[in-house]
């Protein structure tokens, strides 16, 4: 019973507190609806045809991983490869919506080093790809009909399983 006192009168003083206080700054405004509406990303565009086609003829191997499943995949084929990479759309993103959350990360590897890493979403309203570098969103792309059409093929199959 004290605990409940003492959880109101911390609610009550703070209520009391914000109502006395002055507006916020717009430092603080501008904080808050960053951290709660969007994640920018660092380009406006899309990854460029010339990252990609880096990525094509520099990458040994894909592994993917899901999060929320215990399940990983390699793709060692460069068919594979230049197949996976041909389900992002020209479309840029330039925001990650808050309700947006990544079902796995693609890792893209070359030469023995990692070449750019990219979140995969996927989920209503959320069907596109962040590629990363150095824990940095750079780009973000939508999937086209194809890629979504495989993605979802593919998680439906993860979790038959």
């Amino acid at each position: 019973m004290i605990r409940h006192f003492n959880l109101l009168g911390f609610i009550l003083a703070g209520a009391l507190i914000s109502s006395y206080s002055c507006k916020p700054e717009n430092a603080e405004i501008k904080k808050f609806q960053q951290l709660t509406s969007v994640k920018q990303l660092q380009s406006k565009e899309g990854i460029t045809a010339e990252i990609v086609s880096i990525i094509v003829d520099s990458c040994s191997h894909v592994d993917m991983f899901f999060n929320d499943y215990p399940v990983s995949m390699s793709q060692n084929e460069k068919n594979s490869i230049i197949s996976d990479l041909t389900y992002i759309s020209t479309d840029a993103i330039v925001e990650i919506p808050v309700q947006c959350k990544p079902v796995g990360r693609k890792v893209y590897n070359g030469n023995g080093e990692v070449l750019i890493e990219a979140d995969l979403y996927f989920s209503e309203g959320c069907y596109f790809m962040v590629f990363i570098k150095d824990e940095q969103a750079l780009f973000g792309n939508k999937m086209n009909q194809q890629g979504i059409i495989f993605y979802e093929r593919l998680l439906t199959q993860i979790q038959e399983n």
